[in-house]
């Protein structure tokens, strides 16, 4: 990957302990993780299925974001539709180096 991305402690997969929701506000479980640092943002989803997520903010006040989502999935008489496993937990807390936080941001979030 260019810059050595990969090596970058900012990304990861999160598993979704109850915290992703829909437009409608309601859970969705058959989420299973979600990345963190990388775009597009992928949702990984139960069975073997993939969401990839694009997002356009518009800073302007009142004015609505743009999301773009790409599903992937695989098919076939042959195909195997298993559930994703993680390999290795990543630290539950997260980094902001933000100009109103300070020079040293915050940590440990």
């Amino acid at each position: 990957m260019p810059g050595n991305d990969y090596l970058k402690d900012s990304y990861g997969l999160w598993t979704n302990t109850g915290w992703i929701v829909d437009t409608e506000g309601d859970l969705r479980p058959d989420v299973q993780f979600v990345t963190e640092g990388a775009y597009p943002r992928a949702y990984i989803r139960r069975q073997a299925e993939i969401s990839f997520v694009l997002s356009a903010v518009d800073t302007t006040i009142g004015t609505l974001d743009t999301l773009r989502r790409l599903d992937l999935s695989f098919v076939g008489e042959l195909v195997n539709q298993p559930d994703a496993l993680g390999s290795s937990e990543k630290n539950l807390y997260m980094n902001f180096y933000l100009p109103h936080c300070g020079p040293q941001g915050k940590t440990y979030v």
